[in-house]
């Protein structure tokens, strides 16, 4: 399910007339990196999912997006200079967008993957990331099918299973104790005054 999400958001990010690139990852790993281009969606890792105990058989994703331009990678930037609110108002829009089209494309009754949109919120970003760039956080609570069959989940569990433990720890020569015995020659001496 957590493919079918990602994919889902990068062939909305691949579709959409504005957006230049998609990246999912941690958001102090690879956020900002001098060879992003703008506009940008960037899903941040982790992604929450909880299993709502009320609600049988539906599973709720909670995923984080952020949608940023910077002034420079905006067209007719050479024209008018765009201001913060100017990007991040059109990076609203962009969100805006994304909530519609996710909305409205599982529709059909029979499709198993629809997704539906339970919950969300927008955050106001600004001189984020390493490119100081602007824009929104799309925070945004899905819910899809459970995928899992209970009724097979025992031919997925071995109860005489056993793990190799072998050479875990190595053996110790308690006969020579020397064995044991490690030099570290990095460091310094204790010297006492």
């Amino acid at each position: 399910m957590l493919k079918s999400l990602i994919e889902l958001l990068y062939n909305l990010s691949k579709s959409h007339k504005l957006i230049k690139s998609f990246k999912y990852a941690l958001p102090d790993k690879e956020a900002g990196i001098p060879y992003d281009k703008y506009p940008l969606v960037f899903v941040e890792q982790p992604i929450i999912t909880n299993y709502m105990m009320t609600q049988s058989g539906i599973i709720h994703y909670k995923v984080n997006i952020d949608f940023t331009a910077t002034k420079q990678n905006l067209e007719n930037y050479n024209v008018k200079q765009p201001t913060v609110i100017d990007i991040q108002s059109l990076m609203e829009n962009v969100a805006y967008n994304f909530l519609s089209k996710i909305q409205n494309m599982y529709k059909d009754d029979n499709d198993e993957s629809e997704w539906n949109v339970v919950d969300y919120s927008i955050l106001t970003l600004t001189k984020w990331f390493d490119d100081n760039a602007d824009g929104v956080r799309l925070s945004l609570t899905l819910s899809n099918k459970n995928p899992i069959n209970f009724c097979d989940t025992d031919n997925h569990f071995d109860p005489d299973k056993e793990f190799n433990t072998d050479n875990i720890l190595p053996d110790i020569d308690l006969n020579n104790p020397e064995s044991c015995t490690d030099t570290f020659e990095y460091k310094l001496p204790d010297f006492k005054l």
